[in-house]
């Protein structure tokens, strides 16, 4: 859907949706004018997938949730040239419940969670970056900032004189006192904070960080990752993620050869990418 808000002859903004007949409101970019009528800039503040989203039968999650967005922006960069560039927020979350927890919400209403964790920081953790950053090669606007943030990101997660002492972890994260012994096994025979996330074996992600995933990662990227002032490039969304980099060393369960490259990693589950904190967008 395409709607122009137009008063005395003069454009203000412009809508445009992406859905179905069902749920047209999946993916909304509004798109601001200046006094000349000009397009100057475009936000999304809108993201909600949704299995009817689909035009027919139901949408799976994933890459198609993605390449639902990345439709939507290619179409509205076709339709106005001068857009190239889509603000957002990032207050993403993602579903870390167990599959008793997940199934006894099933029935949910949209928005809600059986377990929410702050996805930014659970992605920087085992990833080194972003939802957004690994999908769509989005940055912050200052391109000064996003450089700041990519070296701290690097220096904070990568380096051995950035990992704190086992007991200072405890006190800051604050794990579950049957959380703490495993967590030691894992910590104390890794160097980095990004080899210690990687080395805890994929079924145990999610039920061993995620009560204290936010509270240590906000510690420790304090001053460093910032919800607001994200942008997607339409000419750049499909090049490849920036990954963690680092030295070439011991290898760590999940990670390739080179350096810190790896395959991204996200929990099967819901995820809600918010353009703000009360729109999200699912995906499984």
């Amino acid at each position: 859907m395409d709607n122009t808000m137009e008063y005395n002859g003069r454009t203000f903004s412009r809508s445009f949706k992406i859905g179905s007949p069902s749920y047209p409101d999946c993916v909304n970019v509004t798109v601001s004018y200046n006094q000349d009528n000009r397009p100057i800039k475009a936000h999304i503040p809108t993201l909600t997938s949704h299995e009817k989203c689909a035009i027919s039968g139901e949408m799976e999650g994933g890459e198609n949730s993605v390449g639902m967005i990345k439709v939507l922006l290619r179409h509205i960069h076709s339709k106005i040239p001068e857009i190239t560039s889509f603000t957002f927020e990032d207050y993403s979350k993602i579903e870390c419940g167990t599959k008793e927890e997940k199934k006894e919400k099933e029935d949910r209403p949209l928005g809600t969670h059986a377990y929410p964790v702050s996805l930014f920081y659970f992605s920087l953790a085992f990833n080194g970056l972003t939802w957004y950053e690994k999908h769509f090669h989005a940055k912050l606007v200052e391109d000064a900032q996003y450089r700041t943030y990519r070296d701290n990101v690097k220096r904070i997660c990568g380096t051995k004189e950035s990992k704190m002492s086992f007991e200072n972890f405890i006190a800051i994260s604050i794990p579950t006192v049957e959380q703490i012994q495993e967590l030691q096994s894992y910590y104390e025979k890794t160097d980095t904070y990004h080899e210690f996330f990687t080395s805890i074996p994929y079924k145990r992600r999610c039920p061993l960080v995620r009560t204290w995933i936010h509270t240590f990662m906000a510690h420790i990227l304090k001053g460093v990752f910032q919800h607001t002032d994200w942008v997607i490039d339409v000419n750049t969304m499909d090049n490849p993620p920036i990954v963690m980099g680092g030295k070439r060393g011991k290898r760590v369960r999940g990670t390739r050869k080179k350096g810190m490259c790896r395959t991204y990693y996200c929990p099967k589950g819901r995820i809600y990418l918010g353009g703000t904190q009360d729109n999200s967008i699912m995906t499984d």
